[in-house]
């Protein structure tokens, strides 16, 4: 018997710590764009946002099945700051059933590559919760996670309520790969995606380096 991360009651699941309460409180998007993962509207009867289809979107596919906001944000925030692994190994386990509902009927992408962070933030987080995600997503669906191939070259401000022109200028030239990667087929893995930009540069950096596909996978989507 495990116990729900969120309200301490007992979990009936063997091997997830929340309960169906809880489960059913997450915030899950229902539709949403297939190139950026932004939530569409209900009546939706396209497959893509506004942007995507005026710009061409990097990703083949983009996966982010919750918004982020309560009750998700705190399971997010104990993971990402408060050092609380398991909420980081319950989000994995959340994320990995999407992930296998959704490739269903297509193939997987062949490694999966974690958004890197810049090394002062490494050492003073003491991890990367991407790469820890990456890892329990490996161990989920048997596939790769390359957590040494890719380089953040500089600190990167928060995207958020900058233009677009602001945006490319803090993230040119911010990724470098740095080991050769031997798979076409990518997931770009990250936990949160808020504007975009930075998962997009580091799409575009994979694709130039020769993947024929970069997949996006994220946790939670922020809520525009």
């Amino acid at each position: 018997m495990r116990i729900c991360l969120l309200c301490q009651a007992l979990s009936d699941s063997p091997h997830r710590n929340l309960c169906p309460g809880c489960e059913a409180d997450l915030p899950w998007i229902n539709s949403q764009c297939r190139g950026c993962g932004l939530p569409l509207p209900p009546d939706a009867d396209q497959l893509h946002c506004g942007e995507c289809l005026a710009t061409a979107t990097p990703f083949s596919q983009a996966i982010t099945p919750l918004y982020y906001r309560k009750p998700l944000s705190q399971l997010i925030n104990g993971f990402k700051h408060q050092h609380r692994l398991i909420a980081g190994e319950l989000l994995g386990q959340l994320l990995a059933q999407e992930i296998r509902d959704h490739y269903v009927d297509h193939t997987l992408p062949e490694a999966i590559i974690p958004v890197p962070l810049y090394w002062q933030r490494f050492l003073w987080r003491g991890y990367n919760q991407s790469a820890v995600l990456g890892k329990q997503l490996s161990k989920e669906l048997q596939l790769p996670c390359l957590t040494r191939h890719v380089k953040r070259l500089h600190k990167t401000p928060r995207q958020q309520g900058l233009s677009r022109e602001e945006r490319l200028c803090n993230l040119k030239n911010a990724f470098r790969i740095q080991a050769k990667i031997t798979f076409t087929r990518l997931a770009l893995l990250d936990d949160v995606v808020t504007t975009g930009s930075t998962a997009r540069e580091l799409a575009k950096v994979l694709l130039k380096a020769g993947a024929t596909e970069v997949h996006l996978w994220a946790i939670a989507r922020t809520p525009p």
